[in-house]
């Protein structure tokens, strides 16, 4: 079961100050993933036990991330992905709508290392069920970059 929030308390506990919330789960371990976006749309990834200090925190700018989403008959899709240090990391929100799953996969040189599951039930997304089939769009409305919905050249 996918639970939705406004991404207003979960701001606070996941993100920043001044940044908006897209995203969170709960994986393997305890270990948390957290996904979050400035006013210049920027990328702020956190992943461990702990979010206020965790084991991984990365900063992408608009230019260094691919974004897609789609929506058909109900099944909707939200991709996200950037690299760091010659590894990719790809998010995937998937599935019919009130029974996603999502998903992170970290690959090296097109070679798949690890594939993080997010616990059922764990999965906050920064829109209400109602905005569902604005996926992640909403966030990204006035966007030019290559991904969303403009084709890469």
């Amino acid at each position: 079961m996918l639970i939705f929030s406004s991404g207003l308390t979960l701001a606070n506990k996941f993100c920043d100050a001044n940044k908006d919330f897209l995203f969170s789960c709960e994986v393997a371990k305890n270990k948390k993933i957290s996904l979050c976006l400035d006013s210049e749309k920027s990328l702020y990834y956190k992943f461990g036990k702990d979010l206020i200090s965790p084991e991984l925190r990365l900063l992408r700018k608009r230019d260094s991330f691919f974004i897609e989403t789609g929506f058909f008959r109900g099944y909707q899709t939200n991709y996200l992905s950037f690299e760091n240090e010659g590894y990719e990391f790809a998010f995937e929100i998937f599935g019919l709508s009130g029974d996603e799953q999502a998903e992170l996969s970290i690959s090296k040189n097109g070679e798949l290392l690890s594939t993080l599951s997010c616990n059922t039930g764990s999965i906050d997304i920064g829109f209400s069920e109602k905005q569902q089939s604005n996926n992640f769009l909403k966030f990204f409305s006035e966007d030019t970059q290559c991904g969303y919905n403009i084709p890469c050249e």
